[in-house]
């Protein structure tokens, strides 16, 4: 059989149910569509069935489901012939922090690497690609027990999402650098800035209050109780519970 699979409607019907805090019924969705995919030799729709899947398997803890995707993710991006430009880029970063959550620090850096040598043949080094990568880079240098490095590519990362104007995912920067903080134990002056410059992101009028806000308050939320502020925990995960509530 040859043709094409709906690749646009398949992912927004995923978005949908991430938005109504019903993403975990997409995996059997996705699996689903890799099969016909799969079936129907689509080898450009499977990978972005696949790509979808790494992120799913990853946010799941599902390191065996996880590992397989990322090794069809790989051949699929070498049959395709895509692994230097920027979509096989990203990728590759998906698949290596996939591999980070499984704990395989050296196959991840390895991808994040591959990731970043694509970017930079194709993009400026500011472009906002690149804040993404630096981050989760980032966490790997961290793991490795190397904080100056993590440290350096938070920054990095922070300073083009700023000027980005992104909001959100600057938030998450600020909140990954006083985990950083907080795990190293540095200074506590800069733990407070951290903070406090994180709650404003939060706080901000112009920031959505959609899925992927609420999804960021439930991911930064325990960083802030570790770090003594209970107040702040609590209020990111009522404003999550009331944003999933409405959907």
């Amino acid at each position: 059989m040859s043709g094409k699979i709906p690749v646009a409607e398949i992912i927004s019907e995923c978005d949908r149910l991430f938005n109504a805090g019903k993403g975990a019924e997409s995996g059997a969705y996705l699996e689903h569509w890799q099969r016909e995919a799969a079936q129907c030799g689509d080898l450009s729709g499977e990978l972005s069935v696949v790509n979808e899947l790494v992120g799913f398997y990853r946010m799941n803890k599902l390191p065996e489901k996880g590992k397989q995707a990322v090794a069809r993710a790989l051949e699929l991006i070498e049959k395709l012939d895509i692994a230097d430009t920027v979509s096989g880029g990203t990728i590759l970063l998906n698949c290596a922090s996939a591999l980070h959550s499984f704990a395989e620090l050296d196959n991840a850096m390895e991808l994040f690497n591959r990731s970043y040598a694509a970017y930079a043949k194709n993009l400026p080094l500011d472009d906002l690609n690149f804040a993404g990568l630096l981050n989760n880079m980032s966490s790997v240098y961290a793991d490795k027990g190397d904080f100056h490095s993590a440290i350096i590519c938070c920054i990095e990362a922070g300073e083009i999402l700023h000027k980005e104007n992104k909001i959100m995912d600057r938030a998450v920067t600020l909140v990954n650098m006083l985990q950083l903080h907080l795990r190293f134990e540095t200074d506590s002056t800069e733990v407070h800035h951290l903070i406090a410059e994180a709650m404003k992101c939060f706080d901000d009028p112009a920031v959505p209050r959609d899925g992927y806000y609420a999804h960021t308050c439930t991911k930064c939320a325990e960083v802030f109780g570790a770090a003594g502020r209970k107040d702040h925990e609590s209020e990111l995960l009522r404003r999550a519970k009331e944003i999933y509530e409405r959907h």
